[in-house]
């Protein structure tokens, strides 16, 4: 197979970012099961019985893993969508933010190009730019779920992959 063929036959890059319905109780979930993890290494570390522990850390677990989240997943878009949005949401001239792009509509923007609601149903719209806008503006979502979502969709369309070069192949013909 070409290179051609295989760039043709493989799919953009995406993720699944997931989010707990339940913000509150999914964070004591996960520090329970951070818990019961340093307790059963202690537990190995002293040569203790571990039983009681992992029944602790499988319940935990347990509790972790039936809490309701929902889940999107961030495509990259294609480098020509990605260079038409970057246009069309252009810096201020006089930004001094470091970024090609006017955050405040770019971010938005954005997000209705790569993301979707894996959890919708098929009557669902998808969300617009100003639905993620709003959202933002209104705090119905937190800095952190934010910043999931916009890094996972910037670094999946900016990521630069690692060459990977096999050993001795840094030598310089003599």
């Amino acid at each position: 197979m070409s290179v051609r063929d295989r760039f043709r036959a493989r799919s953009l890059p995406s993720q699944t970012v997931t989010f707990p319905e339940d913000p509150a109780a999914y964070s004591v979930a996960v520090d329970a099961v951070a818990e019961c993890e340093v307790e059963l290494v202690e537990a190995r570390r002293r040569g203790a019985d571990t039983r009681e522990v992992e029944q602790r850390l499988a319940a935990a677990r347990t509790t972790l893993d039936s809490l309701e989240s929902f889940k999107f997943e961030v495509r990259a878009l294609p480098p020509a969508d990605w260079e038409a949005l970057v246009a069309q949401h252009p810096a201020a001239k006089d930004a001094d933010h470091g970024w090609d792009f006017d955050p405040p509509t770019f971010w938005p923007a954005l997000l209705e190009a790569s993301v979707i609601d894996l959890d919708a149903g098929p009557d669902d719209p998808p969300m617009t730019a100003q639905d993620w806008a709003d959202m933002f503006a209104q705090g119905e979502v937190n800095l952190a779920e934010k910043n999931a979502l916009l890094n996972t969709a910037l670094g999946l369309n900016t990521r630069s992959l690692g060459v990977q070069v096999g050993k001795g192949s840094a030598q310089t013909p003599s």
